[in-house]
């Protein structure tokens, strides 16, 4: 059995631990996006139920138009 020199040795114990970190690193990362994520949605939908409670945008209650009388006939006794 061939023996590792310390040197070979350290070598992958640093590459092994710059690994670890890297992941640890993508890790967090992740984490951050799915916070964020999860905080824009809720401000999002706090914001939309606002709208629609205050009937504001595209949730604006239309009111009925009025129609208008023909200039041409009035009604009533001449």
């Amino acid at each position: 059995m061939r023996l590792l020199s310390l040197s070979q040795i350290g070598q992958r114990e640093e590459v092994i631990s710059a690994d670890r970190k890297e992941k640890e690193a993508e890790k967090e990362r992740e984490k951050e996006w799915l916070r964020r994520r999860t905080a824009a949605t809720l401000i999002q939908a706090h914001w939309r139920g606002t709208m629609v409670r205050k009937h504001l945008g595209p949730y604006k209650i239309e009111k009925k138009k009025k129609k208008k009388d023909k200039k041409g006939k009035k009604k009533g006794k001449k």
